[in-house]
């Protein structure tokens, strides 16, 4: 088996952090969002991973994977043109030989699943879309299906045709199949604003006759924006506290739900929920829900301040 990530999207939903780094380098409790990623997929033992990225961070994801994993073997496709999920997968088209099968996860996705449901599941079906119900369907492309046979894919319906929501995990029997599925749906440019989907590459196959499953996932954790990565901080926490190395804390309440990079300096705060980064220093402030990242200064009443694009403080 070969493991396909994409991690070529700009991140704007996580600015102003993605501005410095890529958004899968974002730290959860001590931990990048890539490594959750990989940790988990690590139980299907696959030959590869293939991370698919854009030109700028490329060798950023070189550097990081194959220092912190170097027994594993990975590949470093670059998506060069920002033509949507479907069109990102087809870059790693020379990479995928004849019988491989594959799994794709998208980067902002850290699941819970046992993942050795795809030993059965593959025997009787050509795909496996991994979905988790939720109750804000209108917001996610969701999945119609008959005892876990996909019927049919809908983009954020209006009424509840179904909760099951598609989460950006994918096993697929056959990876040149699926490839060959999302060249067709570039010849026949099937594109929505500008963008090749894979759900129409898998609307394709069905159309074929091609058996795809929906299997549901225990808990799904989405990465995707500030909102939902305080969430995921929350769960991953269960109300703890993660602590870096080399801290000050003075006169400071820490409350739940707190991650304190390393040589981070908390002096005279109140803070609750949050995520502080390194090398930084926060004095007199009471705040929630807030992520801060590397290498920043804010002092109460303070008369200067150099905060990027997108930042609020309020």
């Amino acid at each position: 088996m070969k493991v396909i990530i994409p991690v070529a999207g700009k991140g704007t939903r996580v600015r102003p952090h993605s501005y410095s780094k890529a958004k899968s380098f974002l730290k959860l409790a001590g931990k990048t969002v890539i490594e959750y990623l990989i940790d988990h997929l690590s139980t299907l033992n696959p030959e590869e991973y293939i991370i698919i990225t854009d030109p700028i961070y490329n060798k950023d994801y070189k550097t990081f994977l194959e220092t912190k994993y170097p027994n594993y073997k990975f590949s470093f496709p670059i998506q060069e043109m920002p033509l949507g999920p479907g069109h990102v997968i087809l870059q790693a088209k020379d990479l995928i030989k004849k019988d491989d099968d594959i799994f794709i996860l998208f980067s902002d996705t850290i699941f819970v699943k046992d993942l050795s449901c795809i030993n059965h599941l593959k025997k009787e079906s050509d795909a496996v879309i991994f979905a988790k119900e939720v109750e804000d369907y209108q917001r996610f492309g969701v999945i119609v299906h008959n005892n876990k046979h996909i019927t049919k894919f809908v983009e954020k319906p209006s009424t509840p045709i179904s909760k099951l929501a598609a989460i950006g995990a994918y096993y697929v029997k056959n990876g040149k199949d699926l490839i060959k599925y999302i060249e067709k749906l570039i010849k026949l440019d099937i594109m929505i604003n500008g963008e090749y989907f894979l759900t129409d590459a898998f609307v394709l196959m069905m159309q074929d006759n091609k058996t795809l499953l929906v299997e549901e996932v225990d808990d799904w954790f989405d990465t995707g924006k500030i909102e939902t990565i305080l969430a995921t901080h929350q769960k991953i926490l269960k109300g703890s506290i993660w602590k870096g190395n080399n801290l000050q804390i003075k006169n400071s309440i820490i409350g739940k739900n707190i991650s304190l990079g390393n040589n981070t300096q908390i002096i005279n705060c109140n803070i609750e929920n949050s995520i502080i980064g390194e090398n930084t220093i926060l004095q007199g402030l009471t705040i929630k829900d807030s992520v801060i990242g590397d290498n920043v200064k804010i002092k109460k009443d303070g008369h200067s301040f150099n905060v990027g694009d997108d930042c609020y403080i309020q």
